[in-house]
């Protein structure tokens, strides 16, 4: 269910902040990695959105905590699945 406001998290990922304060946001709040915007999107997606090269430590962090994310939408599983190829062992 979509929240009213994005988290801090979400805002992160949108800024592509560096990696280490990511990781300090997911070890904070983990559970911000499950919290939709008013949009709809979770975090993941708008790391995916935000950067032309995903950040795989964040992406699997973001995944770990929140598997179900992959299966969130459509075009969403697409890249996914794109990515998870490119960068997953």
């Amino acid at each position: 269910m979509a929240s009213a406001h994005a988290t801090h998290l979400h805002l992160a990922c949108s800024l592509q902040a560096p990696t280490p304060v990511l990781l300090a946001l997911l070890e904070s709040f983990p559970h911000a990695a499950t919290i939709e915007d008013k949009t709809g999107k979770l975090p993941i997606h708008r790391l995916i959105l935000a950067s032309n090269i995903p950040r795989k430590e964040i992406f699997r962090e973001l995944v770990k905590i929140y598997p179900e994310s992959i299966g969130k939408t459509i075009l969403f599983c697409f890249i996914y699945f794109k990515i998870l190829r490119r960068f997953w062992p």
